[in-house]
């Protein structure tokens, strides 16, 4: 019996996917996709009749939203590095129903500034602190070589003016959320293809310890969205105060087994070496040898920034090598890497396999 229970939505959420509009706006994972014939091992022609209508949905929305319009403020929050779990979709997440509740400016200054905290200690300790009263104890904070300096100016940026930056969003789903709904019409039928599939998953461990994600047993209740703009991923936000929420894209599982058979067929020992053949993710296994650990741990033993280990972590999360861990211990989000025994054992497996003389 499955210990997670999932909330799984039927419906789009109209706001994540106007956030992702605004990444897909500088992503476009649907031409990436669709040029990535050997590393899913389709031909372009199977991987564009795939996505064919997540193509035609995406061009449709994403014109129609920046038609004669820019949002720069928002853009300044866009990374366009797609291992990373987006920005804005984080900071919705931890608002999640508490976004349309706002009154007052003392409300944004509790729901970003707590944002804001969070963020920060995920990275190095807070010493006690559990609210945020200004932007000097804010830098004070970060004033630490664990963070990088665009890291440092996007937390900087998104405290100092997160009454701008609410407003912004507020007005940005006003504006984005209606052309979303009217254009639904040419993805419903996967949408609801991936619903029912996704209706008839018992047990919720096992599909996401498989893609290299579990959850502790606090997180009793994950709300679980279909994504369409991020169709091709699965991220995954754990609060205790907040709420435990996760996308899975619509075309995720499908991408992901021709993904897995392509590894499989074309050499799946070469791709695990190249995963290991970088000094830095030796290192971190090092650390992990014994123990899981935090992004912010990880950074500190091995006296690297936050962002240049996430980007290693995605690699090994990727194929298997490392298990993400998610949960909250007492007051505490917990964000905990460790060592895939399955996995290692299985790249011993292959080894053996090649240089055995039997």
């Amino acid at each position: 019996m499955s210990k997670l229970r999932v909330n799984l939505q039927t419906e789009p959420n109209y706001y994540c996917e106007a956030v992702m509009c605004l990444y897909e706006s500088k992503w476009n994972q649907v031409e990436e996709v669709e040029k990535a014939d050997k590393r899913y091992g389709q031909s372009k022609e199977k991987l564009a009749e795939c996505i064919g209508r997540i193509k035609e949905y995406r061009d449709k929305v994403i014109g129609e939203i920046f038609q004669g319009r820019s949002f720069g403020y928002l853009m300044k929050f866009v990374d366009s590095d797609v291992s990373k779990f987006p920005y804005l979709l984080s900071l919705y997440f931890y608002c999640a129903k508490q976004f349309d509740s706002v009154t007052n400016e003392s409300d944004i200054d509790k729901l970003i500034g707590g944002f804001v905290l969070e963020r920060i200690g995920e990275v190095v300790e807070l010493g006690g602190i559990t609210e945020l009263r200004s932007i000097d104890q804010v830098f004070n904070l970060i004033n630490s070589p664990l963070f990088d300096d665009n890291e440092m100016m996007l937390i900087l940026d998104t405290y100092g003016n997160r009454h701008k930056l609410y407003n912004c969003m507020k007005e940005y789903f006003e504006i984005t959320i209606p052309i979303l709904k009217n254009n639904f019409y040419i993805v419903e039928r996967d949408f609801n293809k991936s619903i029912a599939v996704m209706s008839k998953i018992k047990e919720w461990d096992s599909f996401y310890s498989y893609y290299s994600t579990k959850f502790d047993d606090d997180v009793s209740l994950l709300n679980v969205n279909c994504g369409i703009m991020l169709f091709n991923k699965i991220r995954s936000f754990t609060n205790k105060d907040k709420g435990d929420y996760s996308m899975v894209g619509m075309k995720y599982e499908e991408l992901k087994t021709w993904e897995r058979d392509a590894i499989i067929n074309n050499g799946v020992l070469l791709e695990y070496m190249k995963a290991l053949a970088d000094g830095t993710r030796l290192k971190i296994l090092n650390v992990l040898r014994n123990k899981s650990m935090r992004v912010k741990d990880m950074a500190s033993a091995l006296n690297l920034t936050a962002p240049t280990i996430s980007h290693h972590m995605y690699i090994l999360l990727r194929l298997g090598i490392v298990e993400m861990r998610l949960g909250h211990s007492g007051d505490t989000v917990l964000n905990e890497y460790t060592i895939s025994d399955e996995r290692v054992e299985e790249i011993c497996d292959l080894i053996r396999s090649i240089t055995s003389n039997g």
